[in-house]
């Protein structure tokens, strides 16, 4: 999104408006004595608190219907069904990614920015992470932060081409691990309610007992991993989704390298 620019709701895309195109799979807006109590930012809201309090799977068009105290046929005047529900929560909870303002002199500081920046804003609504799996961003303040990364890769030397498959990467690589943190978090949740550990204590536990038993892995069946143990379990998961946009980025600056490069003589 550009500096000092008004956010905008993530459905809030019209047709024509500032040339930009009505996405088809949206349903348009209804022209038919809508309930003057309904809108579609309103079924979003409510859709997207329902993820917050529990989960994507708790959202349904009946359960939205109850919470805005009305009939779930009401709701398919403004939206063709949970699905695009969900799509458009996953709009509107993106449009609110922010990043330092620019020049973007660096794109690979402005990458991690990104990666960090969405991390941020996916942990923060249950399991809305798994809602950008087999997505493609098309709303406004998606293509305004596709558009700036892209171009800054490109003006940094990356090739297009190299530029445009690490955003895919980068991106599906994002979600996934922040709805694999998602998914430890409620592996280690109590379900006791004498049990007074938090999440994160009793996932150390875990993965300290987890270390243990890996040490007592037979040495002559396993000489590496026994020797290693201590490597394997190293780093937490913020230092774990770090290294794995590193890995990326100096990945690219090599692959980059190598393109610029003439092909060899003979």
């Amino acid at each position: 999104m550009s500096p000092g620019r008004t956010p905008r709701r993530g459905w809030d895309v019209a047709p024509g408006e500032s040339g930009f195109p009505f996405p088809p799979w949206h349903s348009p807006t209804p022209v038919a004595r809508p309930r003057a109590s309904l809108s579609r930012e309103r079924i979003v809201a409510v859709a997207l608190a329902i993820v917050d309090a529990e989960s994507t799977e708790a959202v349904t068009m009946r359960r939205i219907a109850t919470d805005l105290d009305t009939g779930a046929a009401s709701l398919y005047a403004y939206v063709s069904g949970k699905d695009e529900v969900l799509s458009l929560a996953h709009d509107a909870v993106l449009a609110n990614l922010r990043l330092p303002p620019g020049p973007d002199d660096d794109w690979r500081q402005l990458v991690r920015d990104w990666a960090r920046a969405t991390q941020q804003l996916y942990s923060a609504h249950q399991d809305l992470a798994r809602l950008s799996f087999a997505t493609i961003p098309t709303s406004t303040a998606g293509m305004d932060i596709a558009e700036r990364l892209f171009a800054a890769m490109v003006r940094g030397g990356v090739p297009s081409a190299l530029a445009a498959q690490l955003l895919d990467r980068l991106a599906l690589y994002i979600g996934a691990d922040v709805f694999e943190g998602w998914l430890y978090g409620q592996r280690f949740r109590a379900t006791d309610p004498a049990d007074t550990r938090t999440t994160e204590q009793r996932a150390q536990e875990f993965f300290v007992s987890l270390g243990a038993y890996f040490k007592q892995m037979p040495a002559d069946r396993y000489p590496t991993v026994s020797a290693h143990v201590d490597d394997l379990m190293a780093g937490d998961g913020q230092e774990r989704f770090e290294f794995g946009i590193e890995l990326m980025i100096a990945g690219v600056d090599k692959l980059a390298e190598r393109m610029g490069e003439p092909p060899p003589e003979g």
